[in-house]
C-alpha cells in the first residue's frame, strides 16, 4: 500500500513545498539548532505534521464532535 502510494505522496509533498517552502523554511529556521537540524529533522518532522493534521481533519470533518 505504501508503495502505491508513495508517487501520489511525494507530488503532495511536492506541492507543499513549492506553495509553502518559504514558511517551512521559516518555521525550520525558527526552530532548529543547526543546519543539518533544520534541513534533515525539523522540515521532515513538519510535514510530517502538516500531513498527519491534514489526515486526520480530513478523515474527522464530519464527526459532529469536531
Amino acid at each position: 500500500m505504501a508503495r502505491d502510494l508513495a508517487p501520489d505522496i511525494a507530488a503532495l509533498v511536492a506541492d507543499l513545498e513549492t506553495n509553502h517552502g518559504d514558511t517551512l523554511e521559516r518555521i525550520a529556521d525558527g526552530m532548529a539548532p543547526c543546519e543539518h537540524c533544520r534541513s534533515q529533522k525539523y522540515e521532515t518532522y513538519l510535514l510530517l505534521t502538516i500531513l498527519r493534521r491534514a489526515f486526520v481533519a480530513g478523515t474527522l470533518r464530519d464527526d459532529p464532535g469536531q
